[in-house]
C-alpha cells in the first residue's frame, strides 16, 4: 500500500507519551486490530497529539507517521499491517523492524481497536424473536406479465397463513395492465386465504384523502411524498414504497420488486462464517443459470427468512443465524470506524439477498470496482470475463451472512417497521440507496444484515419473441421508459446526485435521540433546497470529481489485482480508467435548460426536509387509518 510522500519510522517514541501502563500485557501478534477513529492536535514542531476518539487513551507522534498509519484503518494482523505499510519501500530488514516498533506501540498505547475485544463485546446471545406476523408487499408498474409471474412463484414458496396480509401495490399507468394485475391478484387471493389485497391507484388517492382529513396541516408534505399523480412523469417507485410503509405501520415487512420471483439459490462459492463489513458484493457470470447453481429445495420462503433477524439486536441476530461465537476474521473487511459504533443495542433494521439473473443495474461501470476475489476470478478465467464484458447473467451477493452499516439493494428486501423508518425520496433513481443512508444517519449504530443466499431476478431487455413474448414487452418497455425520465430530469446525474450530499453528514451528528437526528436530516435537505443555483452547479462538481476520484482508484486497483490475467478483461480495465482520467481532466458542459432542473431538484430537496419532518406523525396517523 502507498503511503504517499516519504516518512520516517526510525524515530523513538518515550512511553510516558503513551496512557499504556508498564504491566499491560501485548497482545498475541496473530491478533486483529486496526486504528481506531483518532482526533489529531497539532503540538508544532511536525509532532501531533492523537486520541482515541472511542476510549480517550492518546499519544504524541510524528506527523508523518500518523499520516502513514492511517492506512491501518481496517483490521489485519502486526505481520500485515507492517507488510501494508513496506509496500512501495526499499524493502530494507531496519525499516521493516521501525515500522514494526511503531505499529506495536501505537497498538499497545491504546490508539487501535482490537477484533478480540468486539469478538467479546458482541458475543451471540439468544434472544425472543418477535412474534408479530409480517406484512408483503409486491411493488408493480406496467409489467403484469412480471407481477403475474412474480404471484405464482410467492404462492408456491411462501406460506399464506404466516402472513398477516399480502399488497400488491399497482403503480402502473396503463388502464389495460391495472385490470390485468386485478385479474392477478384476485386469482392469488383465492388460492391465499383471502390474504392478498389490490391497492391501485383509486385505493391510494383514498388512502391520501384519508391521511390528509386527519392531518390538513400536513397536505403539502402527504402529497408529496404519497401522491403518485404528481410524479407521473418520473420514476416513481419510492411513492409506493412509501405506501408499502404506511400499510404496513407496526409490522415486520418484507416488499418485492415485480421483475424478481420467489426461487432462492445458493451461492456455490458460499463460505462458513459471518461477516461485518461495508457489505462487499462478490459476483460471478453465467450462461445456465440453473445448471450452474444450486437451488434451495426446502425452506425457501423469502418472506419468512428476511423477516427471522428483522429488530432483533447484533447479538441475538448472530445467535439467530446459527453462530456460536464470533470470530476475528468476521472484521477482515470492516474498518475501524464501522466497528466502533456497534454495541450490544444494535439492531438489524433491514434484510437482503443478492440477485441471481440480471444485476439490476443499467450502468456496468460497477465491474471495476469488485472486490479482490471477484477481480481475480475474472482475471483468470476468460470465459467468467467474456461473460462479464458483454454483461451475461450473474450472481451478485455476498459469500456469508454479512452485517452491513448500510442497506443498498435487494430486489426482496425486510423491514423491521414495528418501530420508525425514514421515508423513501419520492421519485428517480437510486432511492434504495437514499433510504438506507437516512436508516444510518437517524440510528448510527443500527446494521443491515444481507444473506448469502439469492433470488431470481430476470429482467429480459430483448425483443417480443418466445412463449414469454408478454412478458419480454413489459419489461423491456418499462426499462425502456425509466431510461428515458432518468435522462431528462436527471442528466448524467445533474444534479439529481446532489440528493445524497446530505447524507453524508451522518458522522458530522452527534446526536442520540432519532427525532432529533431526523430534524437535523430534515435542515440540511432544506438548506440544500434553498442554496443559490451558482452553489448547486459547484457542489455538484465537486462531488462529481470525489467520485470520478474513488471510481479511479478502484481501477487502479482492479489492474493490480488482475497483472497477467485475460488479456479482454485487462484491456477493459485500461480503457475504462483511461476514460477515467480524461474525464476528471474535463469540466463537462452544464445540460440544457439547466437552470430549470435545478428549480426542479430544489423544489424537491425541499419537500423532502418538510417531509421527513413530517413522517412520524405521518406514520402514527397511517396506523390508525388502516387498521
Amino acid at each position: 500500500m502507498s503511503t504517499g510522500s516519504p516518512f520516517d519510522f526510525s524515530v523513538s517514541l518515550d512511553p510516558r507519551d503513551s496512557t499504556v501502563g508498564p504491566g499491560t500485557p501485548a497482545p498475541r501478534e496473530e491478533a486483529l486490530f486496526a486504528l481506531a477513529p483518532l482526533g489529531e492536535y497539532h503540538l508544532g514542531g511536525g509532532t501531533l497529539l492523537a486520541r482515541n476518539a472511542l476510549s480517550g487513551r492518546q499519544m504524541t507522534l510524528p506527523a508523518d507517521v500518523l499520516n502513514a498509519l492511517s492506512h491501518c484503518h481496517r483490521f489485519r494482523s502486526l505481520d500485515e499491517h507492517v507488510a501494508d505499510l513496506m509496500e512501495g519501500s526499499d524493502g530494507a530488514p531496519e525499516r521493516a523492524r521501525a515500522i514494526r516498533g511503531i505499529v506495536q506501540q501505537v497498538r499497545d498505547g491504546g490508539l487501535t481497536l482490537a477484533a478480540a475485544d468486539l469478538c467479546r463485546s458482541l458475543a451471540p446471545a439468544p434472544e425472543p424473536a418477535p412474534s408479530t406476523a409480517p406484512i408483503a408487499v409486491v411493488i408493480t408498474c406496467d409489467r403484469p406479465a412480471a407481477l403475474d409471474r412474480l404471484l405464482h412463484s410467492i404462492g408456491e414458496a411462501c406460506e399464506p397463513g404466516q402472513l398477516h396480509r399480502l399488497h400488491v401495490i399497482d403503480d402502473s399507468r396503463s388502464s389495460e395492465h391495472r385490470e390485468r394485475n386485478r385479474d392477478s391478484v384476485a386469482r392469488c387471493a383465492t388460492m391465499a386465504e383471502g390474504r392478498v389485497t389490490y391497492f391501485g391507484p383509486d385505493a391510494a388517492r383514498d388512502f391520501v384523502r384519508g391521511l390528509t382529513e386527519r392531518l390538513p396541516e400536513l397536505e403539502g408534505a402527504i402529497g408529496f411524498l404519497l401522491d403518485r399523480n404528481r410524479w407521473n412523469n418520473h420514476i416513481s417507485t419510492g411513492v409506493s414504497r412509501n405506501l408499502a410503509q404506511l400499510l404496513a405501520v407496526g409490522r415486520p415487512l418484507v416488499v418485492f420488486d415485480d421483475d424478481s420471483v420467489c426461487r432462492l439459490y445458493q451461492p456455490e462459492f458460499a463460505t462458513g462464517g459471518i461477516e461485518l463489513s461495508s457489505g462487499r458484493r462478490q459476483a460471478q457470470f453465467f450462461d445456465d443459470l440453473d445448471a450452474q447453481q444450486e437451488r434451495l429445495a426446502d425452506d425457501c420462503d423469502a418472506v419468512q427468512r428476511l423477516g427471522r433477524c428483522l429488530g432483533l439486536s447484533l447479538p441475538g441476530a448472530l445467535h439467530a443465524l446459527g453462530a456460536e461465537r464470533l470470530e476475528q476474521r468476521a472484521w477482515r473487511h470492516a474498518d475501524a470506524a464501522f466497528a466502533g459504533r456497534l454495541s450490544r443495542r444494535s439492531r438489524v433494521l433491514v434484510t437482503e439477498c443478492g440477485t441471481l439473473g440480471d444485476p439490476g443495474t443499467q450502468d456496468y461501470s460497477w465491474l471495476g470496482r469488485m472486490p479482490a476475489e471477484s477481480v481475480r476470478r475474472l482475471a483468470g478465467d476468460s470465459r467468467q470475463a467474456a461473460l462479464a464484458l458483454r454483461h451475461g447473467r450473474c450472481w451478485l451477493g455476498v459469500d456469508r451472512p454479512t452485517f452491513a452499516a448500510c442497506a443498498n439493494f435487494s430486489q426482496i428486501t425486510g423491514f423491521d417497521n414495528r418501530g420508525f423508518l425514514p421515508p423513501y425520496f419520492p421519485f428517480g433513481r437510486g432511492q434504495d440507496r437514499v433510504f438506507g443512508e437516512a436508516v444510518r444517519f437517524l440510528f448510527p449504530d443500527s446494521v443491515a444484515l444481507i444473506h448469502p443466499w439469492a433470488a431470481l431476478h430476470l429482467r429480459v431487455d430483448g425483443p417480443n419473441q418466445g412463449p414469454n413474448h408478454d412478458l419480454h414487452h413489459d419489461l423491456h418497455h418499462g426499462l425502456h421508459r425509466a431510461q428515458q425520465l432518468q435522462q431528462r430530469w436527471n442528466p448524467d446525474g445533474f444534479p439529481g446526485l446532489l440528493t445524497f450530499l446530505p447524507l453524508e453528514g451522518h458522522a458530522d451528528c452527534h446526536a442520540g435521540e432519532a427525532r432529533v437526528r431526523l430534524a437535523m436530516l430534515a435542515a440540511a435537505y432544506r438548506d440544500l433546497g434553498d442554496c443559490p443555483p451558482s452553489t448547486v452547479i459547484r457542489l455538484r462538481a465537486d462531488q462529481r470529481l470525489r467520485n470520478t476520484r474513488d471510481h479511479l482508484e478502484d481501477l487502479t486497483r482492479s489492474l493490480a489485482l488482475s497483472a497477467g490475467g485475460d488479456p479482454a478483461w485487462l484491456d477493459w480495465l485500461l480503457r475504462r480508467q483511461r476514460e477515467t482520467r480524461e474525464e476528471m481532466s474535463r469540466e463537462p458542459p452544464l445540460p440544457a435548460g439547466h437552470e430549470a432542473l435545478i428549480a426542479h431538484w430544489q423544489t424537491a430537496w425541499t419537500g423532502f426536509g418538510r417531509g421527513l419532518e413530517a413522517w412520524p406523525d405521518i406514520r402514527a396517523a397511517a396506523a390508525d387509518f388502516v387498521q
